[in-house]
């Protein structure tokens, strides 16, 4: 998929998968009010992984996928949602074989899921709000049903490979049991705004593995125009068809007991194979536990991915191709680099009473400034070549640099207010110095406040580098 102009809904710009995935897309896409690609593409993958997750599989995984759609409020994230209840209502009045595909938006606790997918072991459940419940699991002192949810979305994630089973409980009240669950699938689609989600998320959610279990899908556009025909949309007939025979394959394949394992072409084989390199070279050098941790699940949700997409093109024998597997690894690429660089740059967590954060983010502003060619520096920030040659940074600079942070503008007093209070703390602490009114007039000719570091050293943790991509088109 491409991004497109914000406030514009260009269909001759879209690029969604081919076969029953990209066909499911295009349908959510036309019969949104305001359609927007990248919602209409979460609502597709959660579909299809509703319908595959437990027939099909992957390097041993189901085909199951935890899905996070996160966009501003007001621009359509409900699209997702209705599209798939359109598709099911459609195909509720065409075929006798429809499973129950789509769970609840709701579980009252963990025993509420483990029941629900004792009875129907594969389904995709759409949550609106999502980032509130992460706001619920990451609290310090979450109640006790609050961290059940979330041992039960690690432990389920990783169980819906053919043959593995788990997550039965048992109680004294033997009517409250749950057996135990036989390759469980669940798909979730949370939807989410950013300010739901990046300020309630920590590292917790992280160093968890519950957050490096979603693939997350990110619009940032402008509201785009109504679609006022929108309501008028139907499924095709040949959709109906299409996906009536995927269901019915995969219903098949479950009831033998039997599961399909998705191949591999030899260029799409050495195109993963290549991955799995790439990103274990990442985990083993990244600085931080944050992207250590988001770099661990990424090859196999591409492969879960690319898997979903082959099936939906050939349902009988599914083969992920090389332009498939390279789209997939793309696409988890970027969403993984993107929220690393959210975490590195102070963009995620309840940032705005966190004084450690504000520091480091002065130090890496710092640091990145020492080590920043000087006609590379951003010229809106009016940096003094005498002072770059002797890593003297100008309080204009930082201001400029950090005033539109998180951390900064949300705190109370506002983005000066905290700026000057936290750079006084590492003045009293020894870790920045002011340089003399006298000395700045005299050898630079200004009378601006200026500051240098009291560590010489440069840690490679507060370097704000760009991880290399694994591919470049």
């Amino acid at each position: 998929m491409e991004n497109r102009t914000p406030g514009k809904a260009d269909r001759s710009k879209l690029q969604f998968p081919p076969g029953r995935v990209g066909e499911i897309a295009q349908f959510i896409f036309d019969a949104a009010p305001r359609p927007v690609a990248e919602i209409a593409f979460a609502g597709a993958i959660g579909f299809m992984a509703g319908i595959c997750g437990r027939a099909y599989n992957v390097f041993g995984a189901g085909l199951n996928l935890y899905i996070l759609l996160v966009a501003e409020t007001g621009v359509g994230k409900e699209a997702a949602r209705t599209g798939v209840s359109k598709l099911i209502s459609a195909l509720k009045t065409s075929t006798a074989t429809l499973v129950a595909l789509q769970g609840p938006s709701y579980f009252a606790s963990a025993q509420a899921l483990y029941k629900e997918l004792a009875e129907n072991p594969c389904f995709l459940s759409i949550i609106p709000e999502f980032g509130l419940k992460l706001k619920a699991m990451a609290a310090p002192h979450a109640p006790a049903h609050v961290q059940e949810m979330q041992a039960a979305y690690l432990d389920l994630h990783g169980l819906s490979g053919h043959g593995q089973s788990g997550a039965g409980m048992r109680y004294s009240d033997k009517t409250k049991n749950v057996p135990l669950l036989q390759s469980p699938a669940l798909t979730i689609l949370g939807e989410t705004n950013q300010p739901n989600l990046f300020a309630n998320v920590d590292e917790t959610l992280v160093t968890s593995g519950l957050l490096p279990r979603f693939i997350m899908i990110e619009y940032l556009g402008d509201q785009v125009e109504l679609n006022e025909n929108h309501h008028l949309v139907a499924p095709s007939e040949t959709l109906l068809q299409n996906l009536a025979a995927t269901m019915a394959q995969a219903q098949g394949i479950v009831s033998r007991g039997q599961v399909c394992n998705v191949t591999f072409s030899p260029e799409a084989k050495a195109v993963f194979d290549a991955f799995e390199r790439w990103t274990r070279a990442e985990i083993n050098s990244r600085p931080t536990e944050v992207a250590r941790h988001l770099w661990t699940r990424a090859h196999l949700k591409a492969a879960k991915l690319a898997a979903l997409i082959a099936v939906g093109c050939n349902f009988h024998t599914p083969q992920i191709d090389a332009d498939t597997a390279r789209d997939s690894i793309e696409f988890v690429q970027k969403q993984t680099v993107s929220l690393i660089f959210k975490f590195s740059n102070g963009e995620v967590g309840a940032v705005e009473t966190n004084e450690t954060l504000r520091r480091d983010m002065v130090l890496k502003t710092i640091f990145s400034y020492a080590t920043t060619p000087f006609d590379e520096l951003p010229k809106s920030y009016s940096a003094i070549r005498q002072l770059h040659a002797r890593r003297i940074i100008p309080l204009s600079y930082l201001q400029k640099a950090l005033s539109n942070m998180a951390c900064f503008r949300r705190a109370p007093g506002g983005a000066t207010k905290a700026l000057k209070a936290t750079i006084e703390n590492m003045r009293e602490n020894d870790e920045l110095g002011e340089i003399p009114k006298r000395q700045m007039v005299t050898e630079f000719g200004t009378n601006a406040r200026a500051y240098e570091t009291k560590n010489p050293t440069i840690p490679r943790s507060f370097i704000p580098t760009k991880p290399e991509v694994f591919f470049e088109h």
